[in-house]
């Protein structure tokens, strides 16, 4: 049902996308108002911002109480309304794009990911915000892309121009979205010693399933907890053990830079090898059972469940338990034969896809000149950690940023409650902490990112997958593609990984499936974005 919804919105999309290229709901065609940009603004003027979620009946007041959002009001004399885009933003977008009611910009979310980005832009209706990114409107951001230059990669089109605005958190670690943790408690008790290959985690996976680690008397560890529904605990992560370096598979569309060349894992022989292991995981209760089916939520609840059940996972960090310091970050092990890669996220330089401006916007250098604010490093401290008199973090004697660890859960939820953050108000909203920033940042929280960065260094892939911007004439071409694609590789893995259908009778038909579905001009599209990608790095260094 979902992929049939998924297609008509499909069609709905690509009339809407075609009509909207002259000029959507009068967007385009209104051209911008000749105003003095300079803050505050004479006359006060109101931008409509759309975000991911669903409005509650205290936001209006929550937000225009939010320290630095009157600030911000203050100072810049521009007015914000919302537009929410429910729990499913890209559909309710496709809907408003075609009634001709969508905002002046996108904010945060992520709401569309570089594939769905990339015909918004081809079609036009987001905006080039080149003129806007100079020490003119955006001096703030002009400052990291000097000190960065490889942002410009990020954040610019197959043309060259820039059509999102970067996110940068840099704490160390934040991009290492799915190490390995293991439970060290059990391994020391069972007198065992860290993987160093596939078979050696195997082998303690089995002695996890067996030896009774958590020592309750009943069988109910669960060794590797996978999960489709949350993507740090993906079935991609451990691909990384066959040197195939990926996240979860349709966010990035499975792809890989090895010398230069984009692969597509799933046609891939360590591919067919690591989904073999995955069945032999699956069939004798060495992993999650409940991987297909289970919610985010249920995932999470089996990683905080008392006494410990969970024995080894993926995610970015370890859940806040009373046996939280019982997990290790592991090397990963390597399959036979292959060199473990593990997928390190384009985040390390920027991510994007958080920042659009429309057609409809008529004030885009204010937009873009307010938005530069959030560049400023004391307000990107305040957008995550809130104003320093609501009692989160204070100022040592050295001028480190300290947050507060002595806080019961108790004062930190009445402080959330009483004077949320921006970034507890509106999901992952965009703003700039360097890696240097995080330097004076002092933050106990933040111990898991800075071990996986610790342990994971030597192992990342040294090619990221920039997740870039493709040519307008590949933009709708790969939509479809990748719909389909992604579908058929997504319900034959499955079937394999439960026994349904045998990886060996099926590999060669299944390849033959997606030589149909035109794969091979999937892969090759995504090369043109990579070499785009590359050519406008070449312009900034």
């Amino acid at each position: 049902m979902k992929k049939i919804i998924s297609l008509l919105l499909t069609v709905i999309l690509v009339i809407g996308l075609a009509a909207c290229t002259s000029g959507c709901g009068g967007g385009s065609g209104a051209g911008e108002a000749n105003i003095d940009v300079t803050f505050p603004l004479k006359e006060t003027i109101t931008l409509k911002l759309m975000v991911k979620g669903t409005e509650d009946g205290s936001f209006k007041s929550r937000i225009a109480n939010n320290a630095l959002w009157k600030k911000m009001k203050k100072e810049t004399n521009i007015n914000v309304e919302f537009q929410f885009l429910g729990a499913e933003p890209a559909e309710k977008l496709t809907l408003l794009i075609n009634s001709g009611n969508y905002g002046d910009a996108i904010v945060g979310g992520p709401v569309l990911n570089y594939i769905s980005a990339s015909r918004y832009i081809a079609s036009g209706i987001f905006k080039d915000l080149t003129p806007y990114v100079n020490d003119t409107y955006m001096p703030h951001l002009n400052a990291l892309i000097k000190e960065t230059p490889e942002i410009m990669g990020m954040i610019s089109g197959a043309d060259g121009n820039i059509y999102t605005l970067p996110v940068i958190h840099g704490n160390p670690g934040n991009s290492i979205e799915s190490p390995l943790w293991m439970n060290g408690k059990w391994l020391k008790k069972l007198g065992l010693s860290a993987p160093k290959t596939m078979d050696d985690f195997t082998n303690i996976l089995r002695a996890f399933r067996d030896k009774d680690p958590n020592g309750n008397g009943i069988q109910d560890e669960i060794p590797y907890l996978v999960s489709t529904a949350r993507e740090f605990y993906s079935l991609e992560a451990i691909y990384g053990a066959w040197g195939m370096a990926f996240k979860n598979g349709t966010l990035d569309g499975y792809m890989q830079v090895v010398d230069g060349k984009v692969r597509f894992g799933p046609i891939l022989d360590e591919y067919k090898e690591a989904v073999k292991w995955q069945r032999m995981a699956y069939d004798e209760g060495l992993m999650w059972n409940e991987c297909f089916t289970a919610s985010s939520s249920t995932g999470l609840a089996k990683l905080t469940a008392e006494p410990c059940v969970v024995g080894c996972f993926t995610s970015n960090t370890v859940p806040t338990t009373s046996y939280h310091d019982d997990y290790i970050c592991i090397d990963p092990p390597s399959a036979n034969g292959y060199t473990a890669k593990w997928y390190k996220n384009p985040s390390a330089i920027a991510s994007k896809d958080r920042f659009y401006v429309t057609n409809k916007c008529k004030y885009t250098a204010a937009l873009c000149k307010w938005y530069d604010y959030f560049y400023d490093f004391d307000n990107a401290f305040e957008v995550e950690y809130g104003n320093e008199q609501e009692g989160r973090w204070y100022i040592d004697e050295q001028g480190n940023y300290v947050i507060k660890d002595d806080l019961s859960t108790e004062q930190l939820n009445k402080i959330s409650n009483e004077t949320p953050t921006l970034s507890e108000l509106v999901e992952r909203f965009p703003y700039a902490l360097t890696r240097n920033d995080f330097a004076k940042i002092k933050d106990s929280t933040l111990r898991d990112y800075e071990e996986t960065d610790r342990v994971y260094q030597k192992w990342l892939e040294t090619e990221i997958w920039p997740r870039p911007y493709l040519e307008k004439k590949d933009a709708n071409t790969i939509y479809k593609l990748t719909t389909d694609i992604f579908y058929q590789v997504s319900s034959y893995r499955a079937k394999w990984i439960t026994g349904s259908s045998d990886i060996d009778k099926d590999w060669d038909s299944y390849l033959q499936t997606l030589k149909k579905m035109n794969v091979d001009e999937m892969v090759a599209i995504m090369q043109r974005g990579y070499n785009a990608y590359l050519k406008n790095l070449e312009k900034v260094k």
